[in-house]
This record gives C-alpha cells, sequence and structure tokens, in this order.
C-alpha cells in the first residue's frame, strides 16, 4: 500500500509517451498532469504505474487505478 510520504516511481503512458517522477504520492498526478498538459496530452487519456525502486531499476510495477 501506498503512503503519502514514501517515495516511488511513477511513470504516465500515453500512446508511445512516456513521462516519469519519483517521489510521494502526493505530489505525483500533479507532476505528470502539468508534463502531459505541456506537451499537448491529457492524463485522463493514459495509464499510471507506480514501482518501488532497486538500486537503478524499477520492480514491482503496478497499475494505479484512477478514481472518477
Amino acid at each position: 500500500m501506498l503512503t503519502g510520504y514514501d517515495k516511488y516511481l511513477f511513470l504516465l503512458r500515453i500512446d508511445f509517451e512516456i513521462w516519469s517522477y519519483y517521489g510521494t504520492q502526493d505530489n505525483a498526478l500533479m507532476v505528470l498532469k502539468r508534463m502531459a498538459e505541456a506537451d499537448g496530452y491529457k492524463i485522463e487519456d493514459g495509464d499510471i504505474y507506480v514501482g518501488n525502486l532497486s538500486g537503478s531499476r524499477a520492480i514491482c510495477l503496478e497499475e494505479i487505478v484512477k478514481e472518477g
């Protein structure tokens, strides 16, 4: 389970575009949304994934289910 204060690797994928953010869950959606919108995309059109970091690799990648 994610907590607001732990840091994770968040990935947003829309078609062939991928944005990444390493930080807390509290900031992740806002940061990814801004990055996607800056490139002309909507976060609602993509899939968001989160993983723990082990060294420099992401492990245990799971999709975040967006509500709403």
